[in-house]
């Protein structure tokens, strides 16, 4: 018996001799085992494990450059010489294709090095482009002029391509300022289905060109899209019959969006048209044509300002494109809206609640409660709640407050809470099963109301958020634990019970109300 374990044993084990037994396997295999490591100091580290793999990292599908973002000026440096000469040597040994290129800067490159990595990309990546740059010294800006990137390479100037990038991120990583990028004339990019561009101005006068390159004649397998803190863009115009998500956040200088496409399914707008232009009168229907209307099912963080203050039209424009946006999203099933409450005294204003039109197609529904003033935000949120009569779920996000309540509006003469009465008026949302509050502010305040107005309501699930935590540490007695404080605040209701929700983190804890007809074995909270 002992013999045989021995001769088993014997001729499973590996041989002392050295043998390696990875590198026996084929090349395919070895290059789809380089495509996890982590960053390409790892791929060509790997060329010291033996000779099969000494010259495998030169065909890695995936090369991924990061210098941290504590790296000294010298070592950023010294980082994108790296960067650069290891892809020009992976161009100089023929351009094998790579699936994904990702590089991260703490050091601005320079323009001419940027231009270099654009145009090698280009050339040679099939997969994903991500570029995440950090902003040039003042005296590095200074001497770049208007241009701190070269022209974005077109297709048909690549050289060596065999095949375009189908995901593509740059991004300039400055909320400062911007990194400038000339437009070619005319461009064909037949096999990008992603495009990410932040923080990046356009030369002047050619920012409107934008949409013409990213429309279906250039880039006709275009199906996300996020344009986010540009500058220069003044209108969009797209033509993209394949784009199934839209993102446009904070193109604080757009004046007109158009857009056809036929396949959109989402779109996501926060502070654009808020420029001085949007100001001056132009209303929503004139800022917004959408042909293709009817595809849309998701709207994600639209903004909307609970009041306009007479003495300031800052929002007039967002507000007006994201009103007339509801008006037209009848086939809207998904929203998530954005409601600010100006912290400035709301007594010369208007509300703009009253704007909003009735939404009974919305059956899931976000919204997210920006409150940095001492202003109540309750009839602003009620009386969207009231226009969405056919909720089936729910989630109302107040995470920018402290726990302790604040001291109320106390101007007598503030419309924070109108229009009059509305705390008399009882919500009726018969269709609503699921509600969450992210943050104990949003459901102390209008817990209670939906309790009553939801019948059906099968669970309600209420978290702390980490500034709601922070701020009770804070000021607990010794004798008080967190956890008693916030079941405390829970709302009562006669006809279910709350419990803690187990497993949950001490910096995240949360508690689920249920019906009392749910049976399980959770310990409730007695009150």
């Amino acid at each position: 018996m002992d013999s045989t374990r021995t001769r088993t044993a014997t001729q499973t084990a590996p041989s002392g001799n050295g043998d390696d037994l990875i590198g026996g396997l084929d090349d395919d295999v070895l290059l789809h085992v380089l495509r996890f490591l982590p960053t390409a100091r790892d791929v060509v580290r790997t060329s010291a494990l033996s000779r099969r793999w000494r010259h495998l990292w030169r065909r890695a599908p995936a090369l991924r450059f990061a210098s941290g973002v504590d790296a000294s000026p010298e070592d950023g440096l010294r980082f994108n010489g790296i960067a650069g000469a290891v892809l020009a040597r992976r161009a100089a040994d023929g351009g094998a294709r790579v699936d994904a290129l990702e590089i991260s800067t703490a050091s601005w490159p320079g323009r001419a090095r940027v231009d270099a990595w654009l145009r090698l990309a280009m050339g040679y990546v099939a997969g994903s482009l991500s570029l995440l740059m950090a902003p040039p010294a003042r005296r590095e800006k200074a001497a770049a002029g208007d241009a701190l990137l070269g022209e974005l390479p077109s297709r048909t100037s690549a050289v060596g391509a065999t095949q375009d990038p189908q995901s593509c991120s740059l991004t300039h990583g400055s909320s400062l300022g911007h990194a400038t990028l000339p437009l070619p004339a005319t461009a064909a990019f037949r096999e990008l289905t992603e495009l990410s561009l932040t923080s990046v101005a356009f030369v002047h006068g050619q920012g409107d060109r934008l949409g013409e390159l990213l429309s279906s004649p250039c880039c006709p397998r275009l199906r996300r899209l996020s344009l986010e803190f540009l500058s220069g863009l003044t209108e969009l115009r797209l033509e993209a019959g394949a784009l199934e998500f839209l993102e446009l956040a904070l193109l604080l200088e757009l004046r007109r969006l158009q857009v056809d496409a036929g396949g959109l399914g989402s779109l996501c707008i926060k502070g654009c048209f808020v420029a001085p232009e949007n100001r001056a009168g132009t209303s929503g229907p004139e800022l917004l044509e959408l042909d293709g209307w009817s595809s849309v099912t998701r709207l994600e963080k639209i903004g909307v300002s609970s009041h306009l203050l007479l003495t300031s039209d800052d929002d007039a424009g967002e507000n007006d494109f994201a009103i007339e946006l509801l008006r037209r999203s009848t086939s809207v099933r998904r929203h998530h809206v954005c409601l600010k409450i100006p912290q400035r005294a709301l007594v010369f204003g208007q509300d703009m609640m009253a704007e909003i039109p009735q939404l009974p197609h919305i059956t899931d529904l976000i919204v997210e409660v920006s409150s940095p003033g001492k202003h109540s935000f309750r009839a602003s949120v009620t009386n969207i709640l009231t226009r969405c009569t056919n909720l089936r779920r729910l989630r109302i996000d107040v995470l920018e407050m402290e726990f302790m309540p604040r001291p109320p509006c106390l101007s007598k003469s503030c419309i924070c809470d109108h229009p009059a009465g509305w705390a008399d008026e009882s919500l009726a949302l018969p269709h609503l099963r699921e509600a969450e509050f992210r943050g104990f502010a949003g459901c102390h305040r209008l817990a209670p109301p939906l309790l009553a107005g939801a019948p059906g309501l099968e669970r309600m699930t209420v978290t702390a958020s980490r500034r709601e935590l922070s701020s009770l540490r804070r000021r607990l007695l010794p004798w008080k634990t967190a956890d008693r404080v916030l079941e405390s605040r829970l709302p009562t209701c006669s006809r279910g019970r709350w419990a803690a929700i187990a497993g949950r983190s001490a910096d995240a804890p949360a508690y689920q109300w249920t019906p009392d007809h749910v049976q399980d074995t959770t310990s409730y909270i007695t009150s």
